[in-house]
């Protein structure tokens, strides 16, 4: 994003939009953008009602590797890569019509930074390595895996390490034996990466509604809080009473 310093007149009220904080002001002066903050999520553009249009988007926005700060940030903009919205597979949602995640597989979703955290992309790269060194299938169908030059070693594009996005989603396809070691994997790279990751398993019910593993997540000291999202009539066609 862009403050035209011609235009604007000083109101202030973009920078308390920004989730970011990459807008400031001095007291009374003109609002700035710190562009290498700025994540791209286009929110102070299109709630903050700049009253003289002084607030626009950079050139640059649309520019590659930059482009991938909207993509990542911006919930109305699909990624290049999958031609969806969102910053995951999509399959969390609606696995029973996907098939994403089969019955005796697991799939590890992370989710790097938040509002008011963001992350950076070499961040996450730092996780995807130390996870195909330990023997983990990255998600093809996610828009983080398109940015990989490698998903077999997890290492990605370098231009795009630098870029900022306010989250992203990297998922991984496992099978319960993996577990072991890969959960100390997540928790070691975690505490290094210096944004905000919270992490969850999609699994299949069994065929008595059980949820399978449970016992092998609590073995590793991490706490079950099972949960549920569901379409409801995704894919099936509604029939009236």
């Amino acid at each position: 994003m862009y403050i035209d310093p011609q235009q604007c007149t000083g109101c202030g009220l973009c920078v308390p939009y920004c989730p970011v904080g990459a807008i400031s002001q001095e007291e009374g002066g003109v609002a700035t953008v710190d562009f290498d903050g700025c994540v791209e999520c286009s929110t102070c553009l299109r709630f903050a009602g700049c009253p003289t249009g002084a607030l626009v988007e950079s050139p640059e926005t649309s520019e590659w590797p930059r482009l991938l700060r909207r993509q990542f940030s911006d919930p109305t903009a699909p990624h290049s890569s999958t031609g969806r919205r969102g910053r995951a597979s999509g399959g969390v949602k609606t696995n029973d019509v996907t098939g994403q995640t089969r019955r005796g597989g697991i799939k590890i979703s992370m989710e790097f930074g938040r509002p008011g955290v963001a992350t950076r992309l070499s961040q996450i790269e730092k996780m995807s390595v130390a996870l195909a060194k330990a023997g983990a299938v990255f998600s093809a169908q996610n828009p983080v895996t398109a940015l990989m030059v490698d998903s077999a070693t997890g290492e990605f594009r370098p231009e795009v390490l630098e870029e900022r996005v306010l989250s992203a989603t990297l998922e991984i396809q496992i099978t319960p034996g993996q577990l072991d070691r890969l959960v100390p994997v997540i928790r070691d790279v975690a505490a290094k990466v210096g944004t905000a990751i919270s992490w969850s398993a999609t699994m299949r019910l069994g065929d008595d509604g059980s949820i399978p593993y449970l016992a092998d997540f609590e073995r590793l000291d991490v706490e079950a809080r099972p949960n549920a999202k569901v379409n409801l009539g995704m894919g099936r066609p509604l029939v009236a009473d």
